[in-house]
């Protein structure tokens, strides 16, 4: 009998390891997450009632339904896909696991009749899901993705175009995208967010304090502001709004942003400071008088304040800040002299003139993402 029970403890011991190592070796579906929010958000599980509301955040269970009822905001994925939804937008997101035969699938699909558009980025492609839209989007081969329209009204407007052409039901495309899969953006702090239970598959979450009428009246006038602006600024101006919100602050000649993103600071100007030198962008770093220097030398637009211990990045475009900070911080850690961080940047650039991106452009690789804490 003893023989008995001590060999089934063994087989279920036995067991539970092949399960555990099973259950790591099995892919994973691609998961969504949520990186920007200025408003209030509702998600919907249909079926799928949660012990606790949110408790899956800052990810979004797949099959979810996702209603913005004020304010914007930006969902991620680590297949290289970015959904930037604004008040009155809802869509449901699916997803699966490779297979032996399929490859890993992401799935956007408009709920309502969408008037403005519900924006997805894929690589540098860009398309408007409106009415009934359904966009999926599967890893078929390292550094690439394939694009389709399962069905509705999609419009597409591709890298480097200036206008929407329709994108066809059935219609296939492949988008170069970086081969590695990661998210490229910090998630939302979840602990600054207040999540309500609405009933079992359904809850809301939003910013404490948030006050839309505050917030549309920013709006209001940041648009009145650069409405005015020159054409580089004004669309530099934009798309920060898109993806950041409203400023916290509004000027004739700037607007201005704290604590967004990982950025401490975010400021957009009517008339460029230098040559093209449209946004500037500022993190907290540890720096002495000593590197000062060494980050001039690097000639990418850096300025850096010992006794506030900042540095400061002021391009063109976001993707440039990113990699001038990201090579600073090489020069700062010894990783790279001034010289080959100059040379870096050329080439990185170089390359994202042929569709081949480099994380240095998207995030600050140094800052790792903040781990939320268990609610």
């Amino acid at each position: 009998m003893r023989k008995a029970i001590v060999g089934s403890l063994l087989m279920l011991a036995a067991s539970g390891a092949w399960a555990q190592r099973h259950a790591q070796e099995t892919p994973a579906s691609p998961q969504l997450q949520i990186t920007v929010m200025t408003g209030k958000v509702q998600i919907q599980t249909p079926g799928r009632p949660e012990s606790r509301a949110g408790q899956n955040l800052p990810y979004i269970r797949p099959d979810s339904i996702v209603r913005i009822l004020s304010g914007m905001a930006s969902f991620e994925s680590a297949y290289h896909t970015d959904v930037r939804a604004i008040k009155g937008n809802s869509f449901q997101f699916t997803s699966s696991a490779p297979q032996e035969d399929q490859p890993a699938k992401l799935r956007f699909t408009a709920t309502a009749d969408e008037p403005e558009g519900l924006d997805v980025r894929i690589g540098s492609e860009k398309f408007l899901l409106r009415r009934k839209g359904d966009l999926s989007v599967s890893a078929t081969a390292p550094g690439e993705l394939t694009v389709r329209n399962e069905g509705g009204e999609i419009e597409r407007i591709a890298s480097g175009a200036t206008r929407a052409r329709t994108f066809q039901p059935g219609e296939t495309i492949l988008v170069p995208v970086a081969e590695e899969q990661d998210f490229e953006s910090a998630a939302v702090d979840v602990r600054r967010l207040s999540v309500s239970r609405v009933n079992p598959t359904t809850f809301d979450m939003e910013l404490p304090g948030h006050n839309p009428a505050a917030v549309s009246q920013r709006e209001r006038d940041a648009e009145k502001f650069i409405s005015g602006w020159p054409a580089l600024s004004r669309q530099a101006a934009r798309m920060l709004i898109e993806k950041y919100g409203p400023p916290d602050r509004t000027g004739r000649d700037q607007l201005a942003w704290d604590r967004n993103g990982q950025w401490k600071r975010t400021v957009v100007y009517r008339v460029p400071t230098a040559k093209d030198s449209i946004i500037a962008q500022t993190i907290d770093h540890s720096i002495s008088t000593d590197n000062v220097r060494a980050l001039e030398e690097t000639g990418l637009g850096l300025r850096a304040d010992a006794l506030r211990q900042e540095i400061t990045a002021t391009n063109s475009t976001e993707e440039r800040n990113f990699l001038a900070m990201n090579l600073a911080h090489d020069v700062l850690t010894s990783s790279k002299t001034p010289a080959e961080a100059q040379s870096f940047y050329d080439k990185t650039l170089e390359l994202s003139y042929s569709g081949k991106y480099s994380p240095y452009t998207k995030r600050l690789v140094f800052l790792e993402p903040e781990v939320p804490v268990e609610q």
